[in-house]
């Protein structure tokens, strides 16, 4: 029994400095305050709690704000559709661009046979140029609400 006194009188006087510091720190340590009021709360004030909840909001407000959630999941499906079809239309626009300037170096010129094409404007100056489309990769993430 004496075995185990003896052990911790020789740690605490042959100890490292650094090692002190952080067994001195330790002990200067509070254990956590569990005594919140929450934790002082009754089972019986909780459900009154919720009780009250359930009285404030009337069912009528009730079922517009479900109908609401539902309308706007249909409306997430609808716009991911909406993006997916974006993207398709991305990727087509520059294979028809491709196939343009294909098409514009190999066929031959013969007038009144095949309509020549017009010479590909530089992209400052063509219409509407790049819009600006917000990613939608945080949309498609999303878990239904």
């Amino acid at each position: 029994m004496q075995v185990l006194t003896a052990l911790g009188e020789f740690v605490t006087v042959f100890m490292p400095p650094e090692k002190q510091e952080l067994n001195n720190i330790l002990e200067d340590l509070k254990p956590p305050d569990f005594s919140s009021p929450s934790r002082k709360l009754k089972k019986e004030d909780i459900e009154q709690y919720w009780a009250q909840w359930r009285n404030l909001v009337p069912p009528e407000k009730d079922r517009f704000w479900d109908g609401m959630l539902s309308g706007l999941n249909n409306y997430l499906g609808i716009l991911q559709d909406r993006d997916r079809l974006h993207d398709e239309v991305v990727l087509l626009r520059q294979r028809n661009a491709a196939l343009r300037r294909l098409v514009r170096g190999t066929l031959p010129d013969v007038p009144g046979v095949l309509p020549k094409y017009p010479p590909e404007a530089p992209k400052y100056m063509r219409a509407g140029g790049d819009r600006f489309v917000a990613p939608c990769e945080e949309v498609k993430k999303l878990p239904p609400i």
